[in-house]
């Protein structure tokens, strides 16, 4: 193993495919040239993990004991820091902190640091997310913190276009194609927080209704691809 290249472990199974989508993006993004110069990662991947947006809205147990015990799993076997591809397990992440000796990358103010950096000049983010996510104002707070205001969907076009795009008429999750993660266009002009394969015309649909209610919303701002930027940063720090 490189003498100064930390070892990711990643909390998982929110869903697995989420997982599976954030593993091919930081294999996408390393420039390495040969398998040895890749990064050391570690995939808890626990779909049992109680669901986030239930526990949010009070109608489920909280997910923090065992998003502790993962974090724990992956520290005793040699992670030196973590990252989280979920946007609603966020909710919890500063007692999960508390509980994991080792840095946690929170992918929300990864993403709201990046999109000011890459985009000086926009002040307004469409956001595409589950209702859930939206509910939990994660996005909303980290833009803010970097003086960023979100624009969500209103409520008739969040549950007909957004939550029938990621969900379908059945209330089942649409799956990933598997090239979905190297598809990922982070110049959309809508940040995604939600990853729902090729089923893209509701989003598109409310996408366009966002724009036209305010102008046109900001560049793209996709939480998975900048918390991979993060990861870049992080790669040979020791400190």
């Amino acid at each position: 193993m490189h003498p100064q290249r930390k070892t990711l472990g990643i909390i998982g199974g929110m869903g697995p495919e989420a997982t599976v989508d954030l593993f091919a993006r930081i294999v996408a993004a390393t420039p390495a040239r040969t398998d040895q110069e890749h990064l050391h990662i570690l995939i808890d991947n626990d779909p049992s993990i109680p669901d986030r947006t239930a526990a949010i809205r009070g109608a489920g147990p909280s997910p923090l004991p065992q998003l502790i015990a993962a974090g724990e799993r992956l520290v005793e076997a040699g992670a030196e820091f973590l990252a989280m591809p979920c946007n609603t397990a966020h909710h919890w992440y500063e007692p999960l902190c508390e509980a994991i000796p080792v840095p946690i990358l929170h992918m929300l103010k990864l993403t709201a640091a990046e999109a000011r950096a890459r985009w000086p000049r926009a002040r307004v983010y469409g956001l595409l997310a589950t209702t859930g996510t939206l509910e939990s104002r994660l996005y909303q707070q980290a833009f803010a913190a970097e003086g960023l205001e979100i624009l969500a969907p209103a409520p008739d076009e969040q549950e007909s276009l957004v939550m029938g795009a990621i969900y379908g008429g059945r209330g089942q999750r649409r799956r990933l194609r598997p090239d979905a993660a190297r598809q990922g266009r982070p110049g959309h002009p809508v940040a995604s927080g939600t990853r729902c394969g090729g089923h893209h015309s509701g989003l598109h649909r409310a996408a366009a209704a966002l724009s036209q209610r305010r102008g046109r919303a900001g560049p793209a701002a996709q939480s998975d691809t900048n918390a991979g930027a993060g990861l870049r940063r992080l790669r040979f720090r020791k400190d």
